[in-house]
């Protein structure tokens, strides 16, 4: 029985600390793009294709457009991610309107990074979702480190013994009962 708290604690820690991190990884990518974006040249990209996909939310298909933009810099094209539309009943109706709409649209303003032309922006400045990204991040590391302290406990105490959950005393370097949460 011990050993399943064992294995359940390990997973919970690395599954909420690597989504953590990663969450505040991309934070910080967007945060570094935002920032460094309000220096970026702009350049017309071309609309160059478009994907239909579907989705289901379990309940209900409906069928998303992407359309796809290029854009030239020192003779290297590169792909953009452009318009996205996501309220289509059929996989026909989301292609004609993909179709109608990128030949609607001349172009689009992209702002990109003059050392690395693949990376670039939409729109210059720091956008909302890094603060959400940010807060996310941080949850799921809270959650992660409310775990560390019994992680930490096997290695300075060792096994725990088969008591009601057990929790580490570090001043004593025992493992005492502790009220069980009512999960």
């Amino acid at each position: 029985m011990i050993i399943f708290a064992i294995i359940g604690r390990l997973v919970m820690f690395c599954m909420f600390g690597s989504a953590g991190i990663l969450f505040i990884w991309c934070s910080l990518q967007m945060l570094w793009r935002g920032v460094r974006s309000k220096k970026w040249p702009e350049i017309q990209a071309e609309a160059t294709d478009f994907l239909v996909r579907s989705l289901s939310d379990g309940t209900w298909d409906y069928y998303c457009y992407t359309i796809f933009y290029g854009y030239t810099v020192g003779g290297d094209i590169y792909l953009a991610r452009g318009d996205d539309s996501c309220h289509f009943s059929s996989y026909a109706d989301a292609e004609a309107a993909a179709m109608k709409e990128s030949s609607l649209r001349k172009s689009l303003t992209v702002f990109y990074y003059p050392k690395k032309p693949k990376i670039y922006v939409l729109q210059r400045g720091i956008d909302t979702s890094v603060f959400c990204s940010s807060v996310y991040g941080v949850l799921c590391l809270v959650l992660a480190s409310s775990v560390l302290p019994w992680l930490i406990g096997l290695f300075v105490i060792g096994m725990p013994p088969a008591i009601s959950c057990p929790t580490p005393d570090f001043s004593e370097r025992r493992w005492i009962p502790s009220e069980c949460p009512n999960i």
